[in-house]
């Protein structure tokens, strides 16, 4: 392995679009070695040149052998709520503050954060810095786009019962992508509590 790339991110931030945005971009030059996958499954594509891996919570191994890492983050109050569609986790304060916890740390490491909510509004334009990240100046934006949205768990034949090993899409793996999709998901009084607790962390990232 000489490059590891790591795309992590927030639960349900679009962590996965950013994976499969990192893939696309340096599959289609044509010219890699390329390993990528979950962490999980990192002995199994490790030996590749290029290595890129997706993950959510924060690993100081990881982070510091990386040579590039891309974040994603989203409104935890969305984040927690996209949990629960997807997963049945019941929101809770801990989780938020873990959320936060591994926000802070992958922060500090990352050469490009992506906002979820900008991507929903601005793919190109997303595609286009991710790529200006690595070094792409002459990728088809709107073909990796199509491709990215083409996407499904049941495509290919690289799949496991829980998600696609190439895509890592999991079955139903898009919920309700609207900014103020924990109405009804999350209790009022665990909004007003994560209001309270992370007022700064949401006022700075424009969510309040």
């Amino acid at each position: 392995m000489k490059k590891l790339m790591v795309t992590a991110g927030m639960p349900r931030s679009g962590s996965t679009w950013l994976y499969n945005a990192v893939r696309l971009l340096l599959e289609y030059t044509g010219k890699l070695d390329i390993g990528a996958g979950w962490i999980s499954d990192f002995n199994s594509f490790k030996n590749h040149d290029v290595v890129i891996l997706k993950i959510h919570y924060f690993e100081p191994v990881i982070a510091n052998n990386a040579t590039m890492i891309l974040y994603s983050y989203r409104d935890i109050r969305d984040a927690l709520a996209s949990f629960k569609r997807k997963f049945g986790n019941e929101p809770s304060i801990e989780q938020a503050r873990k959320f936060i916890h591994n926000d802070i740390q992958w922060r500090e490491k990352a050469s490009y954060i992506m906002k979820y909510e900008d991507m929903i509004a601005a793919q190109e334009e997303t595609l286009r810095k991710i790529a200006g990240c690595l070094g792409i100046t002459n990728a088809n934006l709107m073909q990796i786009i199509e491709d990215i949205t083409a996407m499904t768990y049941d495509k290919g034949e690289k799949r496991n019962d829980v998600y696609n090993m190439e895509n890592l899409l999991h079955k139903n793996h898009i919920t309700d992508g609207r900014h103020g999709s924990w109405d009804g998901y999350v209790p009022e009084e665990l909004i007003a509590q994560i209001e309270n607790e992370f007022r700064e962390w949401l006022h700075c990232n424009g969510y309040l």
